[in-house]
């Protein structure tokens, strides 16, 4: 078996969430606090795409989440925009202290829905580095109107100290299930043991870009 095939029978959805925003907000800290509750002071930049695997419990539904990890560097928007497609969650992360951080965000979520068709509702504004609050340049409101114009979740968290990490990732899949359930997923259907292929969201060893890094696809599950 291969690093990327799945036993289908060990979970009922599978989910792919894109976090996109801009160089040095804490994307790549925020799935490493999530997935191996690690944190360091000093990131190496990522280069093109990375990713993490993670399983959950929602209810009585076990939920597999694969968590890509996108460059900030204007110069990977190209690269990134391939990997909209395919993905049923969308987090768009800012750095409070850092008010053009907050800027990016807007302009990713907004390509999102109007270049890419993004589901709306499907979305998630998370402002990080909470831990900075004494150095605040966005307001708690401002974050909360952004999210409230694009029909987005909001949830402010530090990587640093792990506040309110695993709420980023447990409220989206919460969102999806619940869409799911509904019949409001594309690509998902309802009952159990309903999954979205390796195939159908486009995860490709040979397709992805190694960062400089250490790579690690696996974690642990909660």
């Amino acid at each position: 078996m291969s690093e990327l095939d799945y036993n289908y029978n060990e979970y009922d959805y599978l989910f792919k969430f894109v976090l996109l925003g801009g160089a040095g907000v804490g994307k790549t800290s925020l799935i490493l606090r999530y997935c191996d509750n690690e944190f360091q002071e000093n990131y190496s930049a990522t280069i093109g795409l990375d990713f993490k695997i993670r399983t959950i419990k929602i209810g009585n539904k076990t939920v597999k989440i694969q968590i890509w990890d996108t460059a900030g560097q204007e110069r990977y928007n190209a690269l990134t925009s391939v990997y909209y497609k395919g993905s049923h969650g969308c987090i768009a992360v800012y750095d409070i202290t850092n008010r053009e951080s907050f800027e990016v965000a807007k302009k990713h979520l907004n390509k999102a829905y109007t270049e890419y068709g993004f589901p709306k509702g499907c979305a998630l504004l998370v402002g990080n580095k909470l831990d900075l609050e004494t150095n605040r340049k966005v307001s708690r409101q401002e974050g909360l109107n952004l999210a409230s114009a694009f029909e987005a979740g909001f949830v402010e968290a530090s990587a640093k100290t792990s506040e309110y990490v695993d709420d980023i990732f447990f409220n989206l899949c919460q969102i999806l299930v619940d869409k799911s359930i509904k019949g409001e997923l594309q690509g998902i259907k309802s009952s159990s043991k309903s999954i979205v292929s390796a195939e159908n969201i486009e995860i490709k060893r040979k397709n992805s870009f190694t960062p400089k890094r250490e790579k690690s696809n696996t974690c642990c599950s909660s």
